[in-house]
């Protein structure tokens, strides 16, 4: 459902800005639609890496859990940095300066963070050369006392993890800034007897129903 969800609010975000930019300012479908819209399929692979995450638990399928999460993590850090690009390179803007500050403030915690977590993750760079692995292994849900040697980096891992969510999840909330002047309605279809009717129209996106040809009864012998 969250992944569902995240998919809804990235192609909003990305038709949100079409509209500002291509529809209301009339600006040409150049570089920045092209951006606007890879971002989009960035971040609905970002919705995908989710719901792997969520399908295969660590404790059962730990290396398809692990690439899930990868896929998920990268896809918003990119999407992130490509919206922040984007907020503070195309004037005029959509959001306050405030709120671009935000943004980029939020991906300058979120990135550290990525890092951090990865190198804990991958690298156990906080281990102790020469303890070795855990009774049992790395995956799973483990309990480490405070004096374990294995405390640190679990912890390392485990609030810089966190953090970086919660900079990830607050940074899609920010969308709401310009959001709120904004509304969707669901599309139409509308039928016609020919291509004259309603001239006005654009007629490249609408499909014509014609009546079906008249049948003459033909009279018994």
């Amino acid at each position: 459902m969250a992944s569902f969800f995240g998919i809804i609010s990235f192609y909003i975000r990305h038709r949100q800005t079409v509209e500002y930019y291509g529809h209301r300012l009339h600006w040409e479908k150049t570089a920045w639609r092209r951006m606007s819209l890879a971002l989009m399929y960035i971040g609905i692979t970002s919705a995908v890496g989710t719901t792997i995450v969520a399908n295969f638990p660590d404790s059962e399928v730990p290396r398809i859990h692990f690439i899930g999460a990868a896929v998920t993590f990268i896809s918003l850090i990119i999407y992130g940095w490509g919206q922040v690009i984007l907020s503070y390179a195309m004037v005029p803007r959509m959001a306050s300066m405030p709120v671009n500050h935000l943004r980029l403030l939020l991906m300058l915690i979120a990135t550290p963070c990525f890092i951090l977590h990865e190198l804990a993750i991958s690298l156990k760079i906080f281990v102790p050369k020469g303890v070795g692995r855990p009774r049992g292994g790395w995956h799973g849900i483990k309990w480490f006392q405070s004096d374990s040697p294995y405390y640190l980096n679990h912890m390392m891992a485990t609030s810089s993890e966190w953090v970086m969510v919660l900079a990830l999840q607050i940074f899609v909330l920010s969308f709401a800034a310009e959001l709120r002047y904004a509304y969707a309605h669901a599309p139409r279809v509308i039928f016609r007897r020919s291509s004259s009717d309603y001239p006005t129209l654009d007629t490249r996106h609408v499909r014509i129903a014609h009546d079906p040809p008249a049948v003459c009864p033909i009279p018994a012998d």
